[in-house]
């Protein structure tokens, strides 16, 4: 992957000396089908980043480096991972740098346990989930992530602060939209079936996450046969989802309820923007969300 593939405005003003970053104590985050995240050392800045390399030199990989490098450039808010700028390596193939969240990801923290929350911390990682997604579906045109799901949700500041990652399936709105990148649990019907979609298919992952966080169960499994194929036939074709009686008896359960089946329901049209339900959990009564305290996430001993 040289130089030449890439026009002066894919790298203009984010290019990085790579010797500033200290391959030493190289940590793998994970991957996925593209890309390989490491944890590395900016010695300039004393921090530690997240570096993404794209696996390979074909076509489709340089596509998916210029596109996340493209959407990373683009969006700037307080909960979305943060781009620093591109690098390269010894054989001169170039990696995007990142920030690095150091409490790792959302599905990590509910699958082992390592913290406990209270109904008002989980409230405010929905809340901060809701104004990141609300501001990419505000730009001009519509971001839409098309992959929300606990996996690409990253947690930092003592757990307190949640941030949206992994930009590679992002698109801006178009007149025509039928490609599904998505996860499955996490994915909208109308997007499974192959039909037009607009941003509200991320309003439909919203929902899942949100029951998942209230109810502390992975999707679906109260299914015998829980895999990918299984979801979507009965998602598309029996408007299946989640079991609601799942939602522990958190203050405000009926709103919480009455909020995820809003978002999952089978018509994109009916679902509520992300605008209306930044607003919404913006304005519960109940919640100390702008005195967030280390009493709302209890680190577990191990």
């Amino acid at each position: 992957m040289s130089d030449e593939m890439f026009s002066p405005n894919d790298l203009a003003e984010i290019e990085l000396n790579g010797s500033e970053f200290s391959m030493d104590n190289k940590k793998s985050l994970g991957s996925g089908s593209y890309g390989q995240v490491y944890k590395l050392y900016w010695k300039k800045r004393n921090m530690n980043i997240a570096v993404k390399y794209f696996k390979g030199t074909d076509e489709t990989v340089i596509k998916e480096f210029k596109k996340e490098l493209k959407n990373l450039r683009r969006v700037k808010h307080p909960n979305i991972i943060k781009l620093y700028g591109v690098a390269k390596d010894t054989d001169s193939k170039p990696y995007i740098i990142m920030e690095y969240a150091d409490c790792g990801s959302l599905s990590k923290c509910m699958r082992t346990g390592e913290i406990t929350v209270s109904y008002f911390g989980i409230h405010h990682w929905m809340l901060q989930l809701a104004e990141a997604v609300a501001y990419m579906h505000g730009l001009s045109p519509p971001v839409i992530h098309r992959d929300l799901k606990p996996q690409n949700l990253l947690l930092t500041n003592n757990y307190r602060t949640l941030k949206i990652c992994d930009f590679g399936t992002v698109r801006e709105l178009a007149s025509k939209m039928t490609t599904a990148p998505g996860t499955a649990i996490y994915t909208a019907p109308e997007v499974i079936k192959g039909k037009k979609y607009t941003e509200r298919c991320d309003v439909y992952g919203f929902a899942i996450i949100l029951w998942q966080v209230f109810s502390q169960k992975d999707p679906y499994s109260h299914f015998e046969n829980p895999i990918g194929a299984v979801i979507q036939y009965r998602v598309c074709n029996f408007d299946e989802r989640p079991d609601l009686d799942q939602v522990k008896e958190f203050p405000n359960r009926e709103t919480i309820i009455f909020l995820i089946k809003a978002c999952w329901d089978k018509d994109p049209t009916r679902r509520p923007t992300m605008q209306l339900l930044k607003r919404i959990l913006s304005m519960d009564p109940d919640s100390s969300l702008p005195k967030i305290t280390k009493n709302n996430y209890t680190i577990v001993e191990s």
